[in-house]
């Protein structure tokens, strides 16, 4: 991306293009994306639930609900419900509930 200087002509960016940089990081992360995969159990949950950390995250900065109380819950929160669905434990919606009412 090129920035307008003063003097003339725009300056060439030395900082990769966004599509260098989203090449890059597909180049780096499916493979270990798929690796997960492959292997299954604990390294898949790992994967789904750095996803789900991710998601959350994104989540937060977009909706911008950090001034309510209630922005680490959307982080916590979906990363909570993969791990205690893996784990199987009947309570987690609840747990999760609980937990948002309490931030909140």
């Amino acid at each position: 991306m090129e920035r307008p200087t003063p003097d003339g002509p725009a300056a060439p960016s030395r900082q990769p293009n966004n599509l260098a940089l989203r090449v890059m990081s597909a180049a780096i992360l499916a493979p270990v994306a798929l690796w997960c995969v492959w292997e299954g159990g604990l390294w898949y949950v790992i994967l789904v639930a750095i996803g789900a950390g991710a998601a959350g995250a994104e989540w937060r900065r977009m909706s911008g609900l950090d001034a309510h109380g209630i922005g680490p819950v959307l982080v916590i929160g979906p990363l909570f419900v993969v791990l205690a669905g893996e784990a199987m434990v009947p309570l987690a919606g609840l747990v999760v509930v609980l937990v948002a009412a309490v931030v909140a």
